[in-house]
């Protein structure tokens, strides 16, 4: 058994004391746990304001490479277009050394030519000038250049007679359709 002799109010002020005391220990301790999560939280908000603007700032730059890759793709494309169109171009285009053979072939050997004149853009395609002994020389430069799978409408064009006998002549041809191909007439 425990007997106090302090009085009732002095041990009503020391209780009251010893509460007001644990409540402001509580209260202490609840601010300084607010203040260190308040604390914590606004460095973890830095943190986090800094990785947003670190990803930011690579996500900018991952665009601006996208846009360069894009721009690369778009010349890319541009060259392969441009290859594709001079590769179609080289295709297209008659072989002229096998013209210019087929003419030698078809010629006469008493004959000669004066003037060559070719161009897929008109019609005939084949202007030529001669010289031949005769007119028979003449025609038969003709149905030999008609003959050949190069040329078609194969026309003998004016001629004339100089003082020694030889004849000048024109003929005009045009090639066949297969060897002037699609994108030809515009060259």
């Amino acid at each position: 058994m425990t007997i106090n002799l302090l009085p009732q109010e002095i041990r009503i002020q020391r209780a009251a004391r010893a509460r007001t005391a644990t409540t402001v220990l509580i209260i202490s301790a609840g601010l300084g746990l607010i203040v260190l999560l308040d604390v914590a939280l606004l460095g973890f908000k830095t943190i986090l304001e800094s990785n947003i603007r670190t990803q930011e700032a690579a996500i900018e730059q991952v665009n601006q490479e996208m846009k360069r890759y894009a721009e690369l793709a778009g010349q890319v494309t541009d060259a392969q277009i441009r290859g594709e169109e001079i590769k179609r171009i080289l295709d297209a285009r008659p072989e002229w050394t096998a013209i210019f053979g087929a003419f030698a072939q078809a010629i006469p050997t008493s004959a000669s030519i004066s003037n060559f004149n070719g161009s897929l853009s008109t019609s005939p395609n084949i202007t030529v000038n001669a010289i031949a002994p005769s007119i028979r020389d003449a025609e038969k430069f003709r149905a030999s250049l008609d003959a050949s799978e190069i040329f078609q409408n194969t026309i003998l064009g004016a001629f004339s007679t100089s003082g020694e006998g030889e004849v000048s002549f024109s003929i005009s041809t045009e090639l066949e359709k297969q060897i002037v191909k699609e994108g030809d007439a515009a060259q």
